[in-house]
């Protein structure tokens, strides 16, 4: 496969299973690179949906934990169009080559078969047009994830112990919004960025000011984390799945986020936080159409045809997108 940026593959000091989640990675890229449908289903537990989109994958940096049977990887998709046979009439494709950059964790049973992924990404350019009510320029973010491949390392069993240590105080940074335990590993210089979202933080100082606001509106119920260290670079995976109600419209809300900390070594602190993560409700409800890919094809493909000559233009018929919020 070619374009493999950062390995992290850890060989050496790594045990069996470590080296297993590994190698289910690196073959479930490598068919996500060559779009190979029949590759995925080979390693998938369940079947698998395969996009819609040409695209050249870009592994950049990985790292798994062998207690959680996970295996993760941060990644760029590149030269990004949709494949011809799904232009149509009702949503057309851009016809544009963008890029997108995503995390997705892999768990994997003991046959080495994937029996979850959870997955997170930027959106594409079909899919800003047509799931979106309107068109925020906050959406469109300049992040790629090659630019984090950082040097070839290795770690002590303690430098490992010490990245560990402080994905779990950021992580309850999230879960309790005291940055107190996290305030002492992130760098003074620390920034932040959501690729989906494109919330952007230049120092530790306005990342800890917007913990402070979230929790102003948010109450957490229960957080699961899973982290995952590079044994072989400077940077750790946090999976986070939470429940929690959001004070202001008193919505419950049950997401999860993929974040991938960025580490200067020398000082041992977190010198840069990617952040993916799903929107709460009321984000969710404020920026995206109503219902799924294929409804909206429908929904979409209906009202061309009610505005057509002889069709039913003169009903009153909206769509999700041109209600008021």
């Amino acid at each position: 496969m070619a374009g493999l940026v950062e390995s992290n593959t850890g060989t050496g000091a790594g045990s069996t299973r470590e080296q297993q989640l590994l190698d289910v990675l690196g073959r479930f890229d490598d068919a996500y690179f060559n779009q190979d449908a029949e590759g995925l289903k080979a390693l998938l537990a369940d079947d698998v949906f395969f996009q819609n989109y040409k695209y050249k994958h870009f592994p950049v940096v990985r790292a798994v934990n062998e207690k959680t049977n996970s295996a993760y990887c941060l990644w760029d998709d590149e030269d990004v169009i949709m494949k011809p046979e799904q232009f149509d009439e009702a949503l057309p494709a851009s016809g544009n080559i963008t890029s997108v950059s995503g995390i997705w964790r892999l768990i994997v049973e003991q046959q080495q078969k994937v029996k979850h992924i959870w997955f997170l990404r930027q959106l594409t350019r079909e899919e800003k047009k047509h799931r979106l009510k309107h068109r925020p320029s906050q959406l469109y973010c300049d992040f790629h994830a090659k630019s984090l491949v950082g040097p070839t390392l290795d770690l002590s069993e303690k430098q490992i112990k010490k990245m560990h240590a402080a994905a779990e105080a950021f992580n309850e940074a999230w879960r309790s919004g005291d940055c107190g335990p996290v305030h002492a590993v992130l760098s003074p210089s620390a920034h932040s960025v959501s690729p989906i979202f494109g919330e952007k933080k230049a120092s530790r100082e306005e990342w800890e000011e917007m913990v402070h606001d979230v929790f102003k509106v948010w109450e957490v119920k229960s957080n699961e984390v899973d982290i995952a260290v590079t044994p072989s670079s400077n940077k750790a995976f946090i999976f986070w799945h939470v429940r929690g109600v959001q004070k202001d419209t008193k919505q419950d809300n049950d997401m999860y986020g993929l974040n991938l900390l960025v580490f200067d070594v020398k000082e041992g602190l977190i010198s840069e936080v990617v952040g993916f993560r799903q929107p709460l409700r009321s984000e969710h409800d404020h920026i995206f159409k109503a219902g799924s890919y294929l409804e909206m094809k429908e929904r979409d493909a209906a009202l061309k045809q009610a505005e057509a000559p002889g069709g039913l233009k003169d009903q009153d018929t909206q769509t999700e997108g041109e209600a008021a919020v």
